[in-house]
């Protein structure tokens, strides 16, 4: 059974886990923490069967939402769980009143771009240089809701 819930304060040291083992560029517990203090703040948590299996972060501010984060860990994927993931995230947003999202992603991180294009992201753009850890261009995604 898949089970999606909003991120609560216990769940920092799983996400930062998972971070830590998908990202070059990971977040720590403390600044999952810090991030989640922030009133625009949003998460959810994947679980199956009551195992921690992936997250998303993301806020939405002014009518806006962008997506931040999606992990999934690697024993759950291609379950699609990622979908998942950002259909509940663009319901809260509608929800919330926001009328569009944002996302970037490597430009070689294909399978994510494949993803959000399966899930009615646009491709708008490319930021160069924009990630350091290594140094890569980025895609920019956009949904209007």
């Amino acid at each position: 059974m898949v089970e999606i819930t909003l991120i609560s304060t216990e769940s920092t040291k799983e996400i930062a886990s998972l971070e830590a083992a998908l990202f070059s560029d990971p977040w720590s517990e403390k600044a999952l923490a810090d991030f989640f203090s922030a009133k625009h703040a949003r998460g959810l948590i994947c679980r199956i069967q009551g195992e921690f299996a992936g997250y998303l972060t993301g806020s939405l501010i002014c009518g806006e939402g962008e997506l931040l984060r999606i992990g999934v860990d690697p024993r759950f994927r291609r379950k699609g769980l990622g979908a998942r993931l950002i259909r509940q995230f663009r319901l809260m947003a509608e929800n919330e009143g926001a009328e569009v999202l944002f996302l970037e992603v490597r430009k070689s991180n294909t399978g994510a771009a494949a993803l959000y294009e399966a899930c009615g992201f646009v491709k708008t753009g490319e930021r160069k240089g924009y990630y350091q850890s290594p140094k890569e261009d980025a895609l920019l995604y956009q949904l209007k809701l």
